[in-house]
């Protein structure tokens, strides 16, 4: 729909994306002004879990299979020698805790500074 007429034409929209990645941010920026020219956008710097310190009482280092588990069925992860390091029913009680990657981290945080 046109601006006039959309309900959502008074809306800014957050374009979430790490500074050091400016292709990305070129590509999403054609796709909205082709596809939703009426739409306006800003960028929105995304934290970078490589770079930028991010605070352990906003993002964990750590997260747990068992919620997750819910929504999707796990398989036995192995090592190299076909040793059972987690069973499929423990990712699912008590759970098997991971450590987030800095990108992960990163990422949470970027969403949860943008809400």
């Amino acid at each position: 729909p046109a601006a006039g007429s959309s309900p959502l034409s008074g809306l800014t929209a957050l374009l979430l994306g790490l500074e050091r990645r400016p292709d990305r941010r070129e590509r999403c920026e054609q796709m909205l002004t082709k596809e939703l020219p009426w739409l306006k956008h800003e960028f929105f710097r995304a934290t970078d879990g490589k770079a930028d310190v991010i605070p352990d009482d906003e993002v964990a280092k750590t997260w747990n299979t068992k919620c997750n588990s819910l929504y999707g069925s796990y398989e036995e992860v192995k090592d190299k020698e076909g040793k059972v390091l987690h069973t499929a029913a423990e990712f699912a009680d008590p759970g098997v805790d991971y450590e987030f990657s800095p990108g992960e981290r990163g990422c949470a945080h970027s969403h949860y500074r943008m809400w």
